[in-house]
């Protein structure tokens, strides 16, 4: 599961959750998660309204002390925006107190108006990206670093602390468009996500096609590249229930889109992108349609939709838990803590 932490009113009701109860909702939709048999949760970043996500590490180390297997990670820090310096050590503080428990994935982000925020010109994100990324890269595996680049001060005989806890955490590369990011990624042996909450799948499919061809020529296996993807999922007991129930939150969420809701639009996205809504059985069937054209081995679902009672959400987690996961099990295999590859570390050497 992951979670962008957007705040907004009930669709139908008006509702509208405080802070402190959205963010207290995302934990125990975090918490739930683990309960339920699952085995990530990620937190996406936001810097301007209305979402309550600024400080994932903050959220995500809350969530590490409330649970023991649960794999943490980011969906997206926007490292475009953040200094390496300061991610390197919050993250390698997050890893101690997980336990090793914590990924980290970057992206561009999506709102330019983080940039200003941080004193950092749009214009600049690819080349930000890059050489935060390499920066990042060489403070979690070197010591007494030099380091000289075009966005910051030069650093001279830096260690950040703490080191991390065992390897580094391991770096995906989230994915809305760009095949430069499918390209970076597969360069340093890193994952790709294909960022796709309610993109095409066939984009995103290209995407992941582009980033085995980079890999591939890197002198790497096809076969060792890992891959996640997104996607939006609303389940019921009854297909028909549960799109009833989530039309109007998708409606809400084209409204504030700026689109008038046509009708069918629903049904069109469900049959297009990896928005998923139905039956538990419907579910088991996107997902398995889904890695037959990614080839991905993490998938992540957001579920809390703005407004949605908290009650909503655990009647959700409950028949993923209770239903979805156990059928994907049979059809994919055991639950991918003791595989490396499945969980994000590819095995190819990073350059």
């Amino acid at each position: 599961m992951f979670s962008i932490g957007l705040l907004g009113p009930h669709p139908v009701t008006g509702e509208v959750p405080g802070e402190r109860e959205r963010l207290r909702g995302i934990v125990e939709l975090a918490v739930l998660t683990e309960e339920m048999g699952m085995d990530v949760f990620a937190i996406g970043e936001h810097h301007d309204g209305p979402y309550v996500t600024s400080a994932p590490t903050v959220i995500l180390g809350h969530v590490a002390a409330r649970t023991t297997r649960l794999r943490l990670s980011t969906a997206v820090t926007v490292l475009t925006t953040l200094d390496p310096v300061r991610v390197a050590e919050d993250f390698a503080t997050l890893s101690h107190l997980s336990d090793g428990r914590v990924d980290l994935m970057i992206g561009k982000g999506v709102s330019w108006r983080t940039f200003p925020l941080f004193g950092r010109d749009p214009g600049d994100q690819d080349e930000l990206l890059a050489e935060n990324h390499r920066l990042l890269r060489t403070l979690w595996r070197r010591e007494d670093v030099d380091w000289s680049g075009r966005f910051r001060t030069p650093l001279h005989q830096v260690t950040t602390i703490p080191r991390p806890y065992g390897p580094p955490p391991v770096i995906w590369h989230g994915a809305v468009r760009s095949a430069t990011t499918a390209r970076t990624a597969a360069r340093f042996g890193e994952p790709l996500f294909l960022n796709n909450v309610f993109g095409p799948m066939e984009h995103f499919g290209a995407l992941a096609d582009h980033y085995r061809s980079a890999w591939a020529e890197h002198g790497r296996d096809p076969e060792d590249a890992v891959l996640g993807a997104g996607g939006q999922l609303h389940v019921a007991r009854r297909s028909q229930d549960a799109v009833k129930r989530f039309r109007p939150y998708h409606s809400q969420l084209l409204a504030a889109r700026g689109a008038v809701p046509a009708p069918g639009t629903l049904e069109r996205e469900m049959a297009a992108t990896t928005l998923t809504v139905g039956s538990p059985q419907q579910v088991v069937e996107a997902v398995l349609g889904f890695r037959e054209r990614y080839g991905h081995q993490r998938q992540l679902f957001a579920l809390d939709m703005p407004g949605m009672p908290y009650a909503e959400v655990r009647e959700q987690l409950e028949l993923l838990g209770g239903e979805v996961i156990p059928a994907l099990r049979r059809e994919v295999g055991p639950a991918p803590g003791a595989d490396a590859k499945a969980m994000g570390t590819p095995t190819g050497t990073g350059r």
